[in-house]
């Protein structure tokens, strides 16, 4: 077997030397070389499968030509470089286009299209329901996101906010939005009145987008049974006034996002009024799991326990009696146990099938909030539950302080690096480990996307290896 490097030669980048490449091969190292971004594959990418130029035709041909965007689109293609097309997408510090233009907001839909493939799920079972299109209405399916892009294109907006800011984010686009719903055909006026809204409903729309603003409050008053009884007192306050916040934010931005925890909530949320998760009976495994997975890059599926779980005193859980469950669960419920609080509230109207037509993520603490179960439930074999939360041993109770632990753990970044580069490289060249924990060290430090993005486009790459 004769193994071979392959030069990757890009546009404005000069090859390795056929001698010098020859001498690597001979003392087995592998060809590195820095490179400029191919812009034919950039503006495919960035721009949805259409180029500068088509865009400059299009502008041309429209009824009033805006001179100045045809100039600024023939000059960036000319110098034909990917980073200056990222640029045109570049927001203000209040989150909206620095330049309002047709390729800058088609870039903001590649990367919320890219970041919501990453980040929400994309295997549901979609036969129809009909709390789907209520669902996606009131919550964006995008926004989890929102919180991802704008970090991404606002420069002085450190990454981290991603999963640590206090609010959530909804899209800004233009014209006017629609006054009714493309996929109910409800109105606005409908939506009001079928959840008790303050003020009518406003859709999103679907027109280009030109930035994200944070998301107002709303109140809504048709909600589950209203002689649900806590003992807490913001419960009873809200039950009083028969007001519940419709985007209730957990904090730790795309994390705490009621989108998020919709489409991660558990399958009992369907056919329950409430749904409460407690630390004890009620672990929302899938929502910790989807973070693991998307936030983070690991797979619970190849986790490892402890060998000595007698030294471990923060989790002791019946399910993890099992050798084959305890890889899985020993970190997974720990996780799922910190968010604690995380309550779902179903709408009294009900689908033809039994499922509630709206659920919305709410969180209530209740009056054993911060007890330490111990002792058997009547209902299930429980002998400890626990009120805070655990990541690799580091202690969190809520979403706030989740996100902070997060936003301070390495996997956060690499994860981010390892994404962005399959974005721009995948099956064109190789990734080596030692330049995932650099970026990402790095990446972590400036918190700046567009920086980590540049440092990708001009990565040196190593050369796929074939052999023969």
């Amino acid at each position: 077997m004769i193994s071979k490097a392959l030069t990757i030669t890009y546009r404005k980048s000069a090859p390795l030397s056929l001698g010098l490449t020859l001498l690597l091969i001979l003392l087995g190292l592998p060809s590195l070389q820095a490179a400029s971004y191919p812009f034919d594959v950039c503006q495919k990418k960035l721009l949805q499968g259409k180029t500068l130029k088509q865009f400059i035709q299009e502008e041309r041909a429209s009824e009033k030509p805006n001179n100045e965007l045809i100039s600024q689109l023939e000059k960036l293609n000319k110098k034909e470089d990917c980073l200056s097309l990222l640029k045109m997408a570049l927001l203000k510090k209040n989150g909206l286009l620095e330049n309002r233009n047709p390729v800058s907001s088609a870039i903001l839909k590649t990367f919320v299209d890219f970041h919501h493939q990453w980040l929400m799920p994309q295997d549901f079972d979609r036969a129809p329901r009909c709390r789907d299109p209520y669902q996606d209405d009131l919550f964006d399916p995008l926004i989890p996101a929102y919180h991802l892009t704008r970090a991404l294109f606002q420069e002085d907006r450190n990454v981290s906010l991603a999963i640590t800011a206090y609010g959530d984010l909804r899209a800004v686009r233009e014209g006017e939005n629609p006054t009714s719903s493309p996929q109910t055909n409800l109105s606005s006026e409908d939506y009001q009145k079928i959840l008790g809204l303050d003020k009518p409903f406003d859709f999103s729309g679907e027109n280009p987008l030109i930035g994200f603003l944070y998301q107002r409050p709303i109140t809504w008053k048709n909600v589950a049974d209203p002689n649900w009884s806590q003992t807490n007192k913001n419960w009873d306050q809200s039950r009083q006034k028969g007001e519940f916040r419709l985007y209730h934010h957990q904090g730790a931005g795309l994390l705490g996002s009621p989108s998020f925890l919709v489409h991660y909530a558990p399958k009992e949320v369907s056919r329950l009024k409430i749904y409460k998760a407690d630390g004890r009976k009620n672990l929302p495994r899938k929502l910790a799991a989807a973070i693991l997975k998307n936030i983070l890059c690991l797979d619970p599926l190849k986790f490892k326990a402890p060998e000595n779980l007698e030294l471990k005193k923060n989790w002791n859980h019946p399910i993890t009696q099992e050798k084959q469950c305890l890889n899985c669960h020993h970190d997974l419920d720990q996780m799922a146990a910190g968010m604690r609080h995380l309550t779902y509230l179903a709408s009294p109207k009900k689908c033809a099938n039994g499922e509630h037509q709206i659920v919305v993520p709410s969180s209530f603490e209740t009056a054993y909030a911060k007890e330490l179960w111990s002792g058997q439930s009547e209902e299930q074999e429980f002998s400890f539950s626990y009120p805070i939360g655990y990541f690799k041993e580091e202690k969190f109770v809520g979403f706030s302080q989740l996100g902070r632990l997060l936003a301070k753990r390495p996997e956060f970044y690499q994860c981010q690096v390892s994404r962005y580069f399959d974005f721009f490289h995948k099956g064109r060249t190789s990734f080596q480990k030692d330049d995932l924990e650099r970026l990402a060290q790095s990446y972590q430090e400036h918190q700046n996307g567009l920086k980590l993005l540049a440092e990708l486009l001009t990565l040196k790459t190593q050369a796929p290896q074939v052999s023969e």
